[in-house]
């Protein structure tokens, strides 16, 4: 079967559907001015929360609001246990500081799940802690946002 592909970028540059032409397009009422709380990469898939709240929105989306966000990240690449704890403290990659990220792997393996919970959501940050652990990302799914 073929997954169909949705984007939150309005419009999409490469034309793709958007969420909201999808929403649009439903018997759903929408309300005006809906926004997405967060953003997912367009090599990401899962949760994505919407909102006509611009207060609600920028809350969500501050790191000083402390809001956990968890992820279920597929890796290919062995597993350094020692590099895992250091990221409950937080890292530095490059001169750039990732906060705490609590990291449980869900099944060991050179192809592992691991579930990452983590607050900030920096650009990319999963992906760049995940090649600071000399781990690919191979798939990313956000499951919990608050």
């Amino acid at each position: 079967k073929q997954k169909r592909i949705l984007v939150q970028h309005n419009p999409d540059p490469n034309g793709r559907k958007t969420i909201f032409e999808e929403l649009n397009e439903s018997d759903i009422e929408i309300p005006q001015h809906l926004m997405t709380i967060g953003r997912l990469d367009f090599n990401s898939e899962g949760l994505l929360l919407l909102t006509n709240d611009g207060h609600l929105k920028r809350f969500m989306e501050s790191p000083s609001s402390g809001i956990e966000r968890k992820y279920k990240c597929r890796v290919f690449g062995k597993i350094d246990e020692k590099r895992i704890r250091r990221l409950e403290k937080g890292i530095s990659i490059e001169g750039i500081r990732f906060g705490s990220i609590k990291t449980t792997i869900d099944n060991p393996g050179i192809n592992s799940w691991l579930t990452l919970s983590l607050a900030e959501g920096k650009n990319r940050e999963i992906h760049k802690v995940m090649q600071w652990m000399n781990l690919k990302v191979s798939r990313l799914i956000r499951i919990e946002y608050g």
